[in-house]
């Protein structure tokens, strides 16, 4: 099955097409940079970019959200001279640097992404659990895609250990993901860090935006192949954008208004977001801690949350209408 049409139509929306294609470039430089490096051709297996990179939505503000694969055991020292060739790659095409306390900072072994032992544990590192996780909702390769699409694979192979006891393909997949977005939009809620390039009003209209998207894309995909009426696997989807998930998916199904309706919003509330001005003004008047007053929220905040929302209702009306299609354990442990 073909899903390939869903390019055409997402190429008639000029802003979405013009972050595709300066992420593209970006991406096109930063490979070649990359791949001059002494220490990534001896050390790297893969690195893939996550975060707006890997969506294709960056632009001049975006960070470098990129999650560096190694081959081997390497050392301490090794490791932070590596990281700092592969960061002055990123000055050098205009990225702005991962922050030093997240994910991104530090280079992983594949295995450590796949012992047996980070199952279900609430002990997982964060820093391997948010890689692991991250490989499979926005990631796009920047070196070496093979190497990437065998690490993709693997990743979900071990995220399918074939227990679901409600024959639900990929059901810890779903739940893992569900559990991912309440964790992650639990700490955004209540982080209340400012400084001149992010506060707690443009994390939340991210979260709403394209967090969600993100999140929601994968466990659309997880319902779709589990249809019985569909002949498509999983694999099929991968090498796809979140939004391009949803698209594809929304085609798969005749949903053409849908698909219309949610990516005209989409595309809408992601221009407003990445305004300049919108994104100072986000900034600027964040709160340094709760309550929050509503009357207080600018307008443009307000906007973003309307958009959020209607987003939402239409992946929830989706949903809804595939309840003969899907299996009913889809649906259940969102009450779980």
């Amino acid at each position: 099955m073909s899903l390939n049409f869903t390019i055409d139509y997402l190429q008639r929306h000029e802003y979405l097409t013009a972050q595709r294609d300066f992420t593209l470039d970006i991406l096109t430089q930063l490979s070649s940079g990359l791949l001059a490096l002494e220490l990534v051709q001896e050390y790297v297996e893969t690195i893939f970019a996550a975060g707006s990179l890997g969506r294709l939505e960056a632009n001049s503000m975006s960070d470098a959200d990129c999650i560096v694969i190694l081959n081997q055991s390497v050392g301490a020292s090794i490791q932070q001279q590596l990281m700092r060739d592969v960061e002055k790659c990123y000055d050098d095409v205009g990225l702005r640097r991962a922050k030093s306390t997240g994910i991104y900072s530090h280079p992983v072994q594949s295995n450590e992404l796949l012992a047996n032992a980070g199952r279900g544990s609430l002990n997982d590192s964060p820093a391997i659990y948010g890689k692991r996780i991250q490989t499979l909702l926005d990631a796009r390769p920047v070196i070496n895609e093979a190497a990437f699409q065998r690490l993709q694979m693997r990743v979900l192979d071990w995220f399918n250990p074939e227990i679901s006891t409600a024959g639900l393909r990929y059901e810890f997949l779903l739940n893992e993901i569900r559990r991912y977005l309440a964790a992650y939009a639990s700490w955004q809620y209540f982080k209340f860090d400012r400084d001149e390039d992010d506060g707690w009003l443009l994390r939340q209209a991210k979260l709403g935006l394209t967090r969600r998207t993100t999140v929601a894309a994968l466990a659309l995909v997880i319902g779709t192949i589990n249809d019985a009426n569909k002949d498509v696997e999983i694999g099929h989807f991968m090498p796809l954008a979140p939004l391009k998930r949803i698209v594809s998916i929304f085609e798969l199904y005749g949903e053409f208004d849908l698909r219309a309706e949610y990516v005209e919003c989409y595309e809408r509330a992601n221009q407003l977001l990445h305004d300049t001005r919108v994104r100072a003004e986000l900034i600027v008047k964040s709160p340094a801690a709760l309550p929050l007053r509503r009357a207080e929220l600018p307008a443009s905040f307000l906007q973003l949350e309307q958009d959020a929302d209607r987003l939402r209702a239409m992946l929830i009306l989706f949903a809804q209408r595939r309840q003969v299609d899907w299996p009913t354990a889809w649906y259940s442990g969102l009450l779980a």
